[in-house]
């Protein structure tokens, strides 16, 4: 088995520099199709929030000076965490809207991370009463504004091994490098887009610390910072929609901490180990399952078409095993290279079985997408398979199959990453 703490970030979507991108549309090209098929291809990511251990707060680091005490925390890794709008309109259905990006700047990011990072982390009290970070932090510091920096500036001396994956970057300026990176022209409503806000919005797997400073007993809290780094290897671009302009980006999952947790942290200089425990959400490594081009061909139902036979072994875990630890659910990350094989709008299907049996049932209801006419050279696009019964699962394996309604497609690389929930 893998270290259960090792976790590995999705794989970041590639861009082309100087391209002109169109919407793509989640309907036919006349018009037709289901506005809710759209929303539903295009729902904005939600973040998934990995906590770092399931015990105590993990001290990655630590240091006195003067009279206080200095720690820092490795909370977890989020995935899907809303970095910053590139760009945002409303579409009236009838005319179509021509824009450019806009360039991102420091407020609104932080207040993209303050917005997740509010919803995500959680305390509780001796009543186990829970109450949400902000609440938390303006109890300890009435005088003041919790919000979360996007910047990591711990001075001290990191003394754990897994430090080496975790990312220190700035995220505001990794996220103004991606957006000055691409010259990207932006037309919504010429490929049968609902009327509705449609943004193209930039997400991130990162990681989340505190930096804590303390009296030198650990009993009065003196500073608390929240220190937030995206990857810079894993930037997500992605177009959102939405029929009243809210998006929601709340997470899949929390992590919590006691509310005086700060008083129990270790004497400084204590090397903490996580406890060697199976955690409530588990990730596995991010797979490349295929790496060779198929056509999916509109004149075969899903069951004539290629599809993907993936043994759980390859991310590291059997199911077996997972039955036992006790996770309930498993969420389908997945990344997958397409490209259009005519010039005509058609609708393509992601499916998930639990066995290659021909006529059998579905495990959850197909993923619908649409390509552009002009998507004629391969992109990645993302989907998400959410809170599939483990249990659903008759052997060590699932499988992923594909079709077309009316018009031929072609799907090249495809990675998949494993989310286990209890």
């Amino acid at each position: 088995m893998k270290n259960i703490f090792k976790v590995l970030g999705v794989i970041a979507l590639v861009m082309v520099i100087g391209f002109s991108f169109m919407a793509c549309p989640e309907e036919g090209g006349d018009g037709s199709g289901d506005t809710n098929d759209f929303a539903r291809s295009n729902l904005a990511l939600r973040a998934v929030p990995i906590p770092a251990s399931d015990g105590e707060p993990w001290v990655i680091g630590s240091y006195s000076e003067g009279d206080s005490n200095f720690y820092l925390i490795d909370v977890g890794t989020v995935l899907n965490v809303h970095i910053s709008t590139i760009a945002n309109t409303h579409f009236n259905g009838t005319t179509p809207v021509h824009f450019s990006r806009t360039t991102v700047n420091q407020s609104s990011i932080t207040q993209s991370l303050t917005s997740t990072i509010s919803n995500t982390v959680t305390f509780t009290d001796t009543n186990t009463h829970k109450v949400g970070i902000q609440a938390s932090w303006k109890k300890k510091f009435p005088i003041g504004t919790f919000s979360a920096k996007a910047s990591y500036d711990w001075t001290g001396t990191v003394t754990n091994t897994r430090s080496n994956s975790l990312s220190t970057t700035d995220t505001f300026t990794t996220a103004e490098e991606f957006t000055e990176s691409i010259t990207t022209s932006f037309t919504v409503g010429g490929n049968g887009e609902p009327a509705g806000w449609h943004r193209y919005a930039l997400y991130a797997t990162s990681d989340v610390y505190f930096l804590i400073e303390t009296s030198l007993d650990n009993q009065v809290l003196k500073g608390w910072e929240t220190l937030v780094c995206a990857r810079q290897g894993e930037l997500i671009p992605k177009w959102d929609y939405s029929s009243n302009g809210i998006f929601d980006n709340s997470p899949i999952g929390e992590i919590t901490f006691a509310e005086d947790f700060y008083k129990n942290l270790p004497p400084v200089g204590t090397f903490i180990e996580p406890p060697s425990i199976w955690p409530n959400n588990y990730l596995t490594d991010n797979i490349l399952v295929r790496n060779t081009w198929k056509e999916i061909d509109n004149h075969k139902d899903v069951f004539g078409q290629h599809h993907d036979l993936v043994n759980f072994n390859v991310f590291g875990i059997d199911l077996e095993t997972m039955i036992q630890q006790g996770y309930k659910t498993i969420h389908f990350f997945i990344k997958m290279d397409v490209r259009r094989g005519s010039n005509n709008y058609g609708e393509q299907r992601l499916h998930l079985f639990h066995s290659p049996a021909t006529g059998i049932t579905q495990l959850t209801p197909h993923i619908s997408f649409w390509l552009p006419s002009n998507q004629t050279s391969w992109t990645q696009r993302s989907f998400e398979f959410n809170n599939v019964s483990i249990n659903n699962f008759i052997s060590n394996e699932f499988v992923l199959r594909y079709s077309s309604l009316d018009r031929w497609w072609y799907t090249e690389k495809v990675y998949v990453q494993l989310l286990f929930k209890k």
